[in-house]
């Protein structure tokens, strides 16, 4: 069943209200909070060390091959360029590297504290009135993190790759942006679909169908991300009007398909197959 793409932008528009009433959400349910600190520990943590470590080599890189593109021109127009390619690269250092310590910490959060993010994501389901079939543990939250991390892992190395690529032409420079934003809101979205009982194949295609709503997510978290974990703190909150955003997309394509179950049961009941 497609959905009108009318459908999907209004959607997308509406992921803002959305954040604030899951923002409500999360500090009126103490049980919410207290499976997100161990996430939070470990987002954090790992979101520094990579941020440390990601912001001046990419700074560097990216500087010195604007500075190089520019010095064949003339020493008056350098005067200008040199400003603007300061700017751009400097610009550009922000995005990368936001997106690479965000990305970072979802990997980390996803394996090292599964168990919690799981809990966290459960519970919030159940908050919202629906229901999840993943059963959870330590060792079945730590063993599943890791299988569908190594899932992700060719996806998301193909479209980081793309977005290497496009960031060095400039006329490419907002397919780059764009694809980073659809990257963030993969992730943030990609989880709970998987606990609301979603394969991986089927979730990349939901995800692909609502392409707006996940962009729209990923343009307001990369933008939280030029601040310093703010992303990574603001994270639950994405994952909980995820929940409500993808629900939508469970009741569009499941209804649909249990009618043409039941009708099915019920002819065959009848006799009429």
């Amino acid at each position: 069943m497609q959905i009108p793409h009318t459908t999907k932008f209004t959607s997308a528009l509406l992921i803002p209200w959305n954040l604030l009433a899951a923002s409500k959400q999360l500090l009126t349910s103490p049980k919410l909070l207290l499976f997100i600190i161990p996430p939070y520990l470990i987002g954090i943590t790992t979101g520094i060390i990579s941020l440390k470590f990601s912001f001046p080599v990419i700074s560097n890189y990216l500087t010195e091959s604007f500075e190089l593109s520019v010095r064949s021109f003339p020493v008056w127009i350098n005067i200008g360029l040199n400003y603007l390619t300061t700017f751009f690269a400097y610009s550009l250092t922000l995005l990368a590297s936001g997106l690479f310590s965000i990305l970072i910490a979802f990997l980390s959060m996803n394996i090292l504290t599964g168990f919690f993010i799981e809990s966290f994501l459960k519970e919030a389901i159940h908050l919202n009135n629906l229901s999840s079939p993943i059963e959870i543990g330590f060792l079945k939250s730590f063993l599943r993190g890791i299988k569908e991390e190594l899932r992700k892992f060719v996806l998301i190395f193909f479209l980081i790759l793309i977005i290497f690529i496009t960031s060095f032409i400039p006329i490419l420079i907002p397919i780059s942006i764009l694809l980073s934003f659809f990257l963030i809101g993969f992730q943030i979205f990609e989880l709970p679909l998987l606990m609301l009982g979603n394969e991986f194949i089927p979730r990349v295609r939901k995800l692909l169908n609502h392409w707006p709503e996940v962009l729209a997510m990923g343009a307001i978290f990369t933008l939280f991300s030029i601040i310093p974990f703010l992303g990574v703190i603001l994270l639950p909150v994405g994952y909980l009007a995820s929940i409500k955003q993808s629900s939508k997309w469970q009741e569009k394509s499941v209804i649909p398909q249990n009618l043409l179950h039941l009708i099915l049961l019920k002819s065959t009941h009848e006799g009429k197959f």
